[in-house]
């Protein structure tokens, strides 16, 4: 029993320890009547702690840059990026594709050279391609083997009990109470 009181008022007796080796300037080396030994420990631990520091920075900023490369589109085409830039020399787009880190750094750049190009004449533009969509014979109906036309399955599995909407209804029961016009047909100056 005495030997437990003895240990009790020992942990009772002692100060609080406080963690100071990530708070370099309270540590004895920062003061100004520390001793030679005491501020080469204190530059060390800054300088270990700066070292500290960066390394967490540059992990952060590796994580984002994978974080961003998998985020970003698969635009590896350089025929793509071509396209999109019709005013940048190919062989600029192909060698801004391969040196830029990212595809997504690779468009930025691209986008910044365009806006900062000389404007050109603008292009003719092309008339529009008439396709002839209103051509039956070059856009039959699709029929069966049995010649009866197909129809779009999204009509098919429509919900009979869905609701198709009420406009039409709501403008009949608006307009149900509202007295009707009155036809002159003399004072237009018809004669039926």
């Amino acid at each position: 029993m005495a030997a437990a009181s003895t240990t009790k008022a020992s942990q009772r007796s002692r100060a609080p320890f406080v963690n100071l080796f990530d708070l370099p300037e309270l540590m004895p080396g920062a003061q100004p009547s520390a001793n030679p030994a005491q501020r080469e420990e204190f530059e060390n631990r800054c300088r270990q702690l700066h070292r500290d520091e960066e390394q967490e920075r540059l992990d952060r900023l590796e994580k984002a840059y994978q974080q961003r490369a998998a985020a970003a589109p698969d635009l590896t085409s350089t025929s793509e990026l071509e396209a999109m830039f019709p005013t940048l020399d190919a062989e600029l787009v192909r060698s801004i594709h391969a040196e830029a880190q990212t595809p997504q750094d690779a468009v930025d750049t691209l986008l910044a050279l365009t806006l900062a190009a000389e404007p050109l004449e603008a292009l003719p533009t092309l008339p529009p391609r008439e396709v002839g969509m209103d051509d039956h014979d070059k856009f039959p109906a699709l029929t069966d083997a049995e010649g009866w036309q197909v129809a779009n399955q999204k009509l098919f599995d429509r919900d009979p009990e869905e609701d198709l909407g009420s406009a039409w209804r709501d403008r009949a029961k608006a307009a149900q109470d509202m007295p009707a016009p009155k036809a002159d047909s003399a004072e237009d100056g018809l004669d039926f």
